[in-house]
């Protein structure tokens, strides 16, 4: 009966979680289909994503060039592998939670030695790059 009792729980925490994750993309879509299509294609890296590498500091556009996407390391040793889930989750809450186009900037990832934020995750207009 235990057993039972917490494969439920556990079955209820994890369609919360997939809700939120589900909610805050359609959050995202809803601001920017720009983003969101360039979050996809960004997270899709095959084995998934390391931070820092050259993969996840070049600045990644939509298809159709509105925006861009990048991952700033700011001055870390530590890595940090990223998997597909985790990439787009992160860069949903960027999207969902930036201004009314999804652009914005979120620190994630491990702190450096003064405890600052290594990794800063941006949505940008194609402009910021000029």
């Amino acid at each position: 009966m235990k057993n039972f009792f917490a494969s439920i729980v556990f079955g209820l925490v994890c369609l919360f979680a997939g809700s939120a994750d589900a909610t805050i993309a359609a959050t995202c879509r809803a601001k920017s289909v720009p983003a969101s299509n360039a979050i996809k294609n960004y997270c899709a890296k095959a084995g998934g994503i390391t931070i820092p590498s050259a993969y996840s500091s070049q600045e990644f556009s939509s298809p159709n060039k509105a925006v861009y996407i990048t991952t700033l390391n700011e001055a870390c040793t530590a890595t940090e592998h990223i998997d597909e889930a985790t990439c787009l989750q992160r860069y949903y809450e960027v999207c969902a939670t930036g201004n009314k186009d999804g652009r914005g900037i979120v620190a994630f990832g491990p702190k450096n030695k003064a405890g600052q934020p290594c990794q800063y995750w941006m949505i940008a207009p194609l402009e910021f790059l000029k």
